[in-house]
């Protein structure tokens, strides 16, 4: 066992205190780590996918493989009301919300695989999240480098989502693939998914004009004008697709 590795399990051992733990799974490589040292532990733990409905084609087959984790459903309509945009890179709400806060296990601490150089919202740079004194998140492989993850990752055989080594598993990743896209413009963005992964690009794109009727019946102003707009913009990785409520 290497020294990041007992370091981790110690951390889930130290802070379990003798009630289960509640556990965020998404399927990717960093969560695939956590399960696997959790699994260690022997400690019993509650593992949740949370699901916007919009996942690639699969994916969720992939994660029912799994016999500790349970699918749970998110309201991602509901997010976009509240939020008034789509999700983007700078501003993953819909991830953050499933990884930070947790409805069905609100007194239990949560264990998850965000890691440092993939956080985006970097709001507690530690492995240990405290909310008014209380430890409320652990983060047991927070400061491992891609290269320790994908390293224990060969170790063990984990299994782990991967789709064409660009994007993950649902519109909260999307953003992802613009990113490795970055510059390329719209045209090309739009041609790739739609070849890619056609039955993830018509999920999205009817996310992206049902979120467009919401907002628009909500009173909000839209400041991209067509829902066609909407879209494209969101798939640059905009951030300014919402709007604000109109006078």
């Amino acid at each position: 066992m290497t020294d990041r590795e007992q370091e981790a399990i110690d951390l889930i051992n130290t802070y379990s205190n003798g009630m289960p733990y509640a556990f965020y799974f998404s399927g990717g490589k960093d969560s695939a780590v956590v399960r696997h040292l959790l699994r260690r532990t022997g400690i019993s733990y509650a593992g949740i996918y949370k699901s916007t409905g919009l996942e690639e084609d699969g994916i969720i087959e992939f994660i029912q493989r799994f016999a500790d984790i349970t699918i749970s459903d998110s309201d991602w309509i509901e997010m976009v009301r509240k939020e008034r945009i789509l999700p983007t890179m700078e501003y993953p709400y819909c991830c953050n919300d499933g990884r930070n806060r947790w409805d069905e296990y609100p007194e239990r601490i949560i264990v998850s695989g965000i890691t440092e150089d993939e956080d985006p919202a970097q709001d507690h740079k530690t492995n240990i999240v405290t909310v008014n004194g209380k430890v409320s998140h652990i983060r047991p492989i927070y400061n491992w480098t891609l290269e320790e993850r994908m390293d224990y990752i060969r170790k063990y055989g984990l299994e782990h989502i991967s789709v064409s080594g660009k994007s993950k598993n649902c519109l909260l990743c999307l953003p992802h693939v613009i990113k490795d896209m970055n510059g390329t413009g719209y045209d090309h963005i739009e041609a790739e998914i739609r070849t890619n992964f056609p039955g993830f690009y018509e999920k999205i794109r009817s996310m992206a004009y049902e979120s467009y009727s919401v907002l628009k019946n909500g009173g909000f102003e839209i400041l991209a004008g067509t829902p066609d707009d909407y879209f494209r913009n969101w798939l640059n990785g905009k951030i300014l697709l919402g709007g604000v409520r109109s006078e």
